[in-house]
């Protein structure tokens, strides 16, 4: 079986390979590390802790319910806004113009 031999376009070639995949490798290991932020968890008394156990025991359940959210301000009809607010957007479509 013959020999193959290395052209010089395929060293230039595998030497370009070598030098990119060493330049990626090097690169990536520069990169520092994330940081983490830890949040402190809140110190609880064993009054407070005592006082969950005896609350969730009573209702017989395993984590409260999460608190509702907060409704979003009622917005009341109002003729003479809306009005108000078309006349405003007609008058800057104008000064466009």
């Amino acid at each position: 079986m013959p020999t193959r031999r290395l052209t010089p376009a395929r060293t230039r070639l595998a030497v370009r390979l070598l030098a990119a995949l060493l330049t990626a490798t090097g690169a990536a290991s520069c990169v520092p590390p994330a940081r983490v932020v830890v949040t402190p968890q809140p110190v609880l008394t064993y009054q407070q802790k005592m006082a969950w156990i005896l609350q969730l025991e009573d209702e017989r359940i395993l984590r409260a319910p999460a608190p509702a959210p907060a409704p979003a301000p009622a917005v009341v009809p109002d003729l003479m806004a809306a009005l108000q607010a078309s006349i405003a957007a007609v008058g800057e479509h104008a000064e466009r113009w």
